[in-house]
């Protein structure tokens, strides 16, 4: 009896010990490593030794792209193999942006006219085309972007012309401003050798040279007077031939009826800064209140998400973009967003997504396995509904359930069951957080902020994400949305993209 009874408690502590293996997730084992060379135009090539499953993008990254690689014929979302040569080529000349032009900030009444004559809807974010002529009335004042960093501030009662922007001249992409009336106040920050700015008056024009400069153009009917704060300007008069180069400290007026130039000293008050206070305060507060907040989420798996907080209706919007998305028309010497993050990462990312979407896009944030580790830790693990397709991989049940460290990162994966399914599953993550903000199942702090932003590369810290949180936390009845970005695919020299349906994408953050 005594051997009988010691056998059921062996069998039966075995059967405890299957039925516990059976119901514990599976823990991944090493992947089976590979070996793949990468050679020519990259920061550091040689042989790498990656896990099987490892993609061209996720290699080239580690690899490091310069501004000259040539990726036209990598298949970047495609999976290495096995002992394969990537040769990655050079271009002849490096990759860039296309000229561009942006509304950044207006107050008051201000009106855009098409070249054709048609009047134009005026919003925050939205891009200058060729030939539009801007008008600031009597309450009015704005500020417009030019490439990276230039800026142009209109006062009240002003008009110009955005006459070409990006036509070549000489070899420079040029941005030409046509000033027919009233004062502007011009910042002019060359990113690169390449870019060239000029402003034309009824009585003549001007270049910016060098690195950049700062003045202002005050256009009347009997004059204009250019007062020049820094930098070097070549101011000409095409008719006559006149010109001179304007340094720093000193103001010229141009007579309309010919005379000659009449060269002065600049005048050192403040009282341009003073006559643009308001609109540079006011744009401070519109900007931390109301302006949505849009934030650009990828990772260095070529996954990218837009994440827009419309303060303005309490809607926050999810909006995927697929790395396969063609943007060479707003670009120079590439054609898709993960080209575009291979070479700048985010912030030249950030830059051409704002041109799809005719808005702002001033944050980003990279994420990594260990940042998304950590955050989902500091908050204490996610709610989200695990369907069945995952549950049977993960061996866990389905339905609503908590997830935290590595179950939630295996959720997301795609090789769980496909590109499409992780994509529905990383969107469900972000609604679950959204819901645990709204429903105050989760409370942000300060320390909380800074665990959750220590590490992460990004143009934004957790001081600013706290602002942001009791702002979100200030207003009631907030709504979760959740889009795939409008596009169709196309074929283009044998290679298939997904297009941005223009129209539709500049809808979608305003109207949803």
């Amino acid at each position: 009896m005594v051997l009988y009874a010691v056998m059921a408690a062996a069998i039966a502590w075995q059967a405890v010990l299957v039925l516990s293996l059976l119901r514990r997730p599976p823990r991944i084992g090493p992947l089976r490593k590979i070996a793949v060379t990468v050679r020519g135009n990259v920061e550091r090539p040689g042989m790498y030794r990656v896990p099987l499953g490892t993609t061209q993008f996720e290699i080239l990254k580690v690899a490091g792209v310069r501004m000259t690689s040539d990726l036209s014929g990598l298949s970047l979302g495609n999976q290495v193999e096995a002992n394969q040569d990537i040769s990655v080529g050079k271009l002849k000349k490096e990759v860039g942006l296309a000229a561009h032009v942006r509304l950044e900030f207006f107050l008051g009444g201000l009106t855009i006219e098409a070249a054709e004559g048609k009047e134009r809807p005026v919003q925050e974010g939205i891009s200058a085309e060729m030939g539009d002529r801007v008008r600031t009335k009597e309450d009015g004042q704005a500020e417009f972007s030019i490439n990276a960093y230039s800026r142009i501030d209109l006062d009240r009662n002003t008009e110009i012309a955005f006459d070409r922007i990006g036509v070549d001249d000489a070899g420079k992409p040029l941005v030409e401003v046509f000033q027919w009336a009233g004062l502007c106040w011009y910042k002019i920050v060359y990113a690169k050798k390449e870019e060239a700015i000029k402003v034309v008056t009824p009585a003549g024009q001007l270049t910016v040279g060098g690195k950049g400069a700062d003045f202002t153009v005050e256009a009347g009917v009997a004059s204009v007077v250019i007062e020049n704060r820094e930098g070097v300007l070549l101011v000409e008069r095409l008719k006559t031939g006149e010109a001179l180069n304007l340094i720093a400290g000193q103001a010229v007026t141009l007579q309309a009826d010919g005379r000659p130039f009449e060269v002065a000293t600049a005048s050192i008050d403040a009282t341009i800064a003073e006559r643009f206070s308001t609109l540079n305060k006011a744009k401070a507060e519109e900007i931390v209140k109301y302006m949505p907040l849009n934030v650009l989420i990828s990772s260095p798996l070529g996954v990218f998400h837009l994440i827009s907080v419309q303060f303005d209706r309490n809607q926050v919007q999810s909006v995927y973009l697929p790395g396969q998305l063609y943007i060479a028309d707003f670009a120079q010497g590439f054609a898709t967003l993960r080209e575009a993050y291979l070479y700048g990462g985010s912030a030249f990312a950030t830059t051409l997504i704002e041109r799809i979407f005719n808005t702002r896009i001033s944050k980003y944030a990279v994420l990594e396995k260990d940042d998304v580790l950590r955050a989902v830790s500091t908050l204490g693990g996610v709610n989200v509904p695990v369907d069945e397709a995952a549950a049977s991989v993960m061996r866990i049940k389905g339905g609503k359930r908590k997830l935290k460290d590595e179950d939630l990162v295996s959720f997301m994966r795609p090789g769980l069951s496909g590109e499409a399914d992780a994509v529905r599953r990383q969107t469900e993550v972000i609604k679950a957080i959204f819901d645990g903000f709204s429903s105050n199942n989760i409370v942000l702090t300060a320390l909380m902020a800074d665990q959750i932003m220590s590490g992460i590369e990004s143009n934004m810290g957790s001081a600013e994400v706290m602002k942001h949180y009791a702002n979100f936390k200030s207003r009631p009845n907030w709504t979760f949305q959740s889009q795939k970005l409008p596009s169709k695919s196309v074929s283009l020299r044998g290679r298939t993209y997904m297009e941005p349906v223009l129209e539709s994408c500049r809808k979608l953050l305003t109207e949803g």
